[in-house]
């Protein structure tokens, strides 16, 4: 059985605000969290789940993952232009030859990086037959809320970071800029889309551009994906993340006030 906690109480241990809390709470990001009259109860002792976040390694060898986290990190800080082999071999303690044995150059570890990236950006995106319960059933805001779909908690510093380097390299690098195009922008609207045209088709939005609609979502949340790349800090991220909590709860208004949305 749990003892519970109050989200005030739980903020206080955290250091952080109430309403951080509440939102990771409604969110489903707190485990065993429970709303009893309003008002989101915690189990005693639980820990923030943005302090528990561990990668997990891509590899079988711990030195190829050494490699790869750290260089991801250095590129991300420094550019990948002015890192070297030697640099990334310094900062893990290794010769330079331990990295020839993983990786046989530094454009090697980058395609490696964003063969990473392409696969777990998307990783975590619901299928619209699971979404159909919330399409069927959830409020305006529910709907709204599915396609700012999260990232597991083992991938997503790296996705932050390596996020950081494609926005450095997509104006000189072919790969980078089709990765910004294609995963980071045109998938985002084309899932939004797709969800919204399922809310159409059940008669849950009226005379909605679809596509307009998706764009609007897309560019805010973009916007704040890559505010967060910029500053990945702990007061950012709960800043970032009651900012798309007010921008949802807009759009869901706005829909209900115009008469576009059942």
């Amino acid at each position: 059985m749990f003892t519970y906690e109050t989200a005030e109480e739980t903020a206080k241990r955290w250091g952080v605000t109430s309403r951080y809390v509440q939102l990771l709470c409604k969110n489903g990001k707190i485990e065993g969290a429970e709303k009893k009259a309003g008002s989101w109860f915690i189990p005693q002792g639980a820990l923030n789940p943005e302090e528990k976040k561990k990668t997990a390694g891509i590899f079988e060898s711990p030195t190829k993952n050494a490699i790869f986290d750290k260089a991801i990190e250095l590129f991300a800080q420094y550019r990948f232009d002015t890192v070297s082999i030697k640099d990334i071999a310094h900062e893990i303690g290794r010769n330079q030859a331990s990295i020839y044995n993983h990786f046989t150059s530094k454009q090697d570890i980058l395609d490696h990086i964003y063969d990473y990236y392409c696969k777990y950006f998307l990783l975590d995106r619901p299928t619209l037959e699971e979404l159909e319960p919330i399409l069927q059933n959830g409020s305006l805001y529910d709907i709204i809320n599915t396609v700012f779909y999260v990232f597991r908690s083992e991938h997503v510093d790296r996705l932050i970071l390596v996020s950081k380097i494609i926005q450095q390299r997509q104006f000189t690098d072919e790969r980078a800029k089709q990765i910004a195009y294609d995963i980071m922008l045109l998938s985002g609207v084309e899932f939004a889309k797709a969800v919204f045209d399922r809310a159409v088709e059940i008669g849950r939005f009226q005379q909605v551009d679809t596509y307009m609609f998706s764009l609007y979502c897309n560019y805010f949340r973009q916007g704040t994906y890559n505010s967060l790349t910029l500053n990945p800090s702990k007061e950012h991220h709960a800043q970032l993340l009651e900012e798309d909590e007010r921008f949802k709860e807009h759009v869901a208004f706005l829909l209900k006030d115009l008469n576009l949305g059942e």
